[in-house]
């Protein structure tokens, strides 16, 4: 597949995330080198605690959240930068939550000077169980489709 570019992206287009299984090990192990709380890394400080057992960080949520999101559309389009992220945590990730979700391209406003296209796209993260774990508004550039004048620019470049 070929990538897209700002130009062929479209408001309204909803992209299908994979899925990901969270397992204990992997919860444990994330927390331990990124958010050591007890809460996230300790099984049995965890039992006693506020949420009756392990639970995911917040930043392992939002990074299997970005990773779902590059396999299922980042990757495929010609992006040149993320420039904002807005996080909302709408309930724990436990071990064995299945996760999965989609992206929503909101808005998209071509900036032709920049040869970039600034694009809002809302992504929801959801457990097995169909329950909203994460909803994160994410705003990037992507590169609009070259013209023959910006290949005639890049080859006269010293």
């Amino acid at each position: 597949m070929d990538k897209l570019y700002g130009d062929d992206l479209r408001v309204g287009t909803v992209y299908r995330f994979g899925r990901h299984e969270v397992t204990h090990d992997e919860l444990v192990e994330f927390a331990q080198k990124w958010d050591p709380q007890d809460f996230h890394s300790d099984a049995a400080a965890a039992d006693d605690g506020a949420y009756d057992g392990l639970i995911a960080s917040g930043v392992h949520t939002m990074a299997i959240n970005q990773r779902l999101s590059v396999e299922a559309m980042y990757r495929h389009w010609h992006v040149i930068a993320g420039r904002s992220v807005d996080v909302r945590f709408l309930r724990p990730v436990r071990v064995g939550d299945v996760l999965s979700g989609q992206g929503e391209i909101m808005r998209i406003d071509h900036e032709p000077d920049r040869r970039r296209a600034f694009v809002a796209v809302e992504r929801t993260l959801t457990n097995q169980t169909g329950r909203q774990v994460l909803a994160v508004s994410t705003t990037l550039y992507v590169h609009l489709a070259p013209t023959p004048g910006d290949q005639l620019r890049s080859r006269a470049a010293p």
